[in-house]
This record gives C-alpha cells, structure tokens and sequence, in this order.
C-alpha cells in the first residue's frame, strides 16, 4: 500500500509515450540576438537577461502550444558541459536571484513551463536535484510552477533518490542503479515513512498533471 504513488509514478514515467521538448538555455544564451556567448564571457546584465527570458518564454509557448511539454534545462547554475558532476558553484544571493534567475523566471511565469531539468552540478555544497531551497522554494513557491521536475542523467552515487524527492525532483531521467535508488527510497519510508509517502504521491500528482497537459490526452492516437 505504501508504495501506490511510486508505482504510479514508475508506470507513467515508462509507459507513457514521449512528448517532450528540451530547452536547454545555453542555446538561447547563445543566439546573437540575445547578445550572449555560451562561454558566459560577457556578463548577464538585467537587460540581457530580460531579452534571454522573453526568447525563452516565447520557445516554451510555441512548443507548448502543440501539446508538448517543454522541459527548462539545465536548473540551476549550470555554467559548463564538461566535468558538471564535480563542479560546485559559488555565488551571491544578491547574484542568483537577480539576474542570473531572472530569464528562467520568464520561461516559468511568462512562459508557462510545464516541466524543468534539475543540473548535474551542485550549488555550494548541495546537489540541485536535492535541494529544496532550489525546486520546491524558488520554484514552486515563488514562480508558481507546478508540474513536474526531472533529475539531468542521474547514474551518479550523490543523485540521491531519497533526498531528490523529498526535495521536489519527480522523475529520474535514466533507470541507472535502480536497486540502489530503491533501497534508498526503502529506508527513507522506513525511518520517515509520512514524509517520504507525502513526496512520493506528491511527485505522482505533478506527474498526472505533466501529462494532462500534453495532446496525449486528446487520445489522437
């Protein structure tokens, strides 16, 4: 019975056909219009960032208007595609929730997102897939989102199942060490078992409404 939200989950994630669109914001940094280079050697003023978030709002609805569900990645601070599982960011408050937020805000509030990829690197010394602060603070309780956030490649040892979930991370991207992530999941019910049923039926519910917002309930097929 404890386990009627994850088996939810785990059936929608892999029997649910793929209707997904990947944002990935280095390519919106990078188109020149935007007036930013993917190497982030001139930095993001408010302008820059408010003209990198309304491309973005803009990619999410035209995606989203075909009933896709257009996925923000990579969330948050994900300067680099090489060495990403050792990287550990440093910044400001003052710096994060200014300007370097700020084009996500858009694809979230103005866009409408129903979907955001958590990073590979962590924020100081937590992973972004487990941080609260991050996808259930920021995320959900400031921006208003409120379908479903997926771990980036999660075959790693510190993507912890249990930590991610209770966090806000809903779905894992790859089915990699699933035995570990379950044993994980396993002691977490054990020894925190309402916590960790409320974020496991927690993450089915923004699952369902990922999908309900897609054409797949149109029943084209």
């Amino acid at each position: 019975k404890q386990w009627t939200a994850l088996l939810l989950a785990v059936l929608l994630a892999i029997f649910t056909p793929t209707a997904a669109y990947a944002l990935d914001f280095s390519d919106v940094i990078s188109n020149p219009q935007a007036l930013q280079t993917i190497e982030g050697k001139e930095p993001i003023t408010e302008a820059k960032s408010t003209l990198i978030g309304s491309l973005a709002a803009a990619s999410v609805q035209g995606a989203q208007s075909h009933g896709l569900v257009c996925y923000i990645k990579h969330f948050a601070l994900n300067e680099e595609d090489a060495n990403r599982t050792s990287v550990h960011t440093w910044a400001s408050e003052q710096a994060i929730l200014g300007n370097l937020y700020e084009a996500v805000a858009y694809a979230v509030k103005e866009g409408g997102a129903h979907g955001v990829m958590s990073a590979l690197n962590c924020i100081g010394d937590k992973w972004c897939g487990e941080c609260p602060e991050l996808l259930a603070g920021l995320l959900r309780d400031e921006w208003g989102f409120q379908c479903c956030a997926v771990t980036d490649y999660a075959g790693f040892p510190y993507q912890r199942a249990d930590s991610g979930v209770h966090a806000g991370n809903d779905l894992r991207l790859t089915p990699m060490n699933n035995f570990l992530y379950r044993n994980m999941l396993e002691r977490s019910y054990i020894s925190h078992s309402k916590e960790t049923e409320a974020a496991l039926r927690r993450a089915s519910k923004n699952i369902c409404c990922m999908v309900l917002q897609t054409n797949l309930t149109e029943k084209h097929w």
